[in-house]
């Protein structure tokens, strides 16, 4: 069958459903994650070194992979609400203990509770989100919605470090600490969420929801080999989400090496993560993908140039690319996946884009020294050529072939 490049869609209002506005909302204060830009600054205060740390991240990366897809089951069945009051829960409880303890042991400690409160709530967010306008009818504003959540996401990320930049003046302590804080009313918040379950398409006693994680990863298997062009899409995810992991992570570091000063890393973060949001806003909804890869491509090179202008700029189309590609992975495992569970196959996301960065992270230490963050940034630049060479055209302008346009 020939495929033609669909029709642009139109930009539309997005569902008046209130509890995917309610929902949409408490995702936003999930995101509230103030100590990002000065974790690095917090561990070398503890002491860490940068091998040390980079250590840290790897365990904590593998904990993800080795959560995620249980998570995912276990939001699938006791529902996608409970997973997520679960997350927050933990997140706040090891901010503040993060924030309340500094030393280096507590830092060991709640890198399983920060890995699992990830698990619990990087799938369950958008599973419930999925479950809610499956709900009212309206499942095919999925990918709209998902582009909107990343655009305000950006903006509240940007009032956030701000914020934390502010609160590092007084303590390094405090963005954990106010983490911490947030992640908790967000358990509040989520009490006024649809408790929403997936119920069996073929079961009617309700088998499908109760199976075992085992056959769900079976059924995933399944999928992946049936799906036409999955596997290469599943690839391209490893591949992006590792370069993205790999740069947003070492950002301070280009940045700081760039003229800027260490006080100054949260504004400049805020500032990129706003101005991401406008550009993701301009992005046409239909754009190909390999146009995002080919933007990320050049800023991952441009990154490396060691100019403070142009790192900005470099890590403004960064944060934008991401933010226009994680909804189209989303909506690709769930147009794919949604029979083994909404939330487990928003799981297979976040473990895709997490597994190459658990895999890499312990050697990235060497990588920068023998490489300098030059050539770390024409690594990553390599990974996102892979990735735009690798998806399928069903992934590049989310739509299956039988699908009409």
């Amino acid at each position: 069958m020939k495929f033609s490049v669909p029709h642009l869609p139109s930009r539309r209002l997005l569902p008046a459903s209130s509890g995917w506005r309610r929902l949409f909302v408490v995702r936003l204060f999930l995101k509230s994650y103030f100590f990002v830009p000065y974790i690095v600054l917090y561990a070398k205060h503890l002491g860490f070194s940068l091998g040390l740390l980079l250590t840290v991240e790897a365990v904590f990366g593998i904990l993800i992979v080795v959560f995620d897809l249980p998570a995912g089951h276990l939001a699938d069945r006791i529902g996608p609400r409970q997973a997520l009051l679960a997350g927050a829960f933990l997140e706040g409880m090891a901010s503040l203990l993060l924030g309340g303890l500094a030393n280096q042991a507590i830092f060991w400690i709640v890198q399983p509770l920060f890995a699992a409160a990830a698990a619990l709530t990087q799938g369950a967010d958008a599973g419930l989100a999925g479950l809610i306008l499956r709900h009212d009818k309206a499942l095919e504003d999925f990918e709209q919605g998902e582009q909107l959540f990343q655009r305000l996401a950006l903006v509240w990320t940007a009032a956030v470090y701000g914020l934390a930049s502010a609160l590092s003046l007084v303590s390094l302590r405090l963005p954990f600490i106010a983490t911490g804080v947030v992640q908790l009313l967000c358990v509040a918040g989520l009490f006024t969420v649809p408790n929403l379950r997936r119920t069996s398409a073929f079961l009617a006693d309700l088998e499908d929801d109760r199976r075992s994680l085992r056959r769900r990863v079976a059924d995933i298997i399944i999928v992946i080999h049936t799906s036409a062009g999955l596997r290469m899409d599943l690839l391209a995810m490893v591949a992006a989400g590792t370069g993205f992991s790999v740069l947003l992570y070492f950002l301070p570091f280009f940045l700081i090496a760039s003229g800027s000063s260490a006080s100054a890393v949260g504004v400049l973060l805020a500032a990129v993560a706003l101005a991401a949001a406008v550009v993701v806003h301009g992005l046409r909804p239909g754009l190909d993908l390999r146009v995002a890869g080919a933007i990320a491509v050049i800023a991952a090179v441009l990154l490396g140039v060691t100019v403070l202008p142009v790192v900005v700029i470099a890590a403004i189309c960064l944060q934008a690319v991401r933010a226009r590609l994680l909804p189209r992975f989303r909506q690709r495992l769930l147009r794919e996946m949604s029979e083994c569970g909404e939330a487990t196959a928003m799981s297979v996301v976040s473990t895709t884009t997490t597994l190459g960065f658990a895999v890499v992270a312990p050697a990235l230490g060497v990588l920068t020294s023998v490489l300098s963050l030059t050539g770390l940034a024409a690594v990553t630049g390599a990974l996102f050529l892979f990735a735009t060479l690798t998806m399928s055209i069903h992934l590049r302008y989310g739509r299956s072939l039988h699908e009409p346009f």
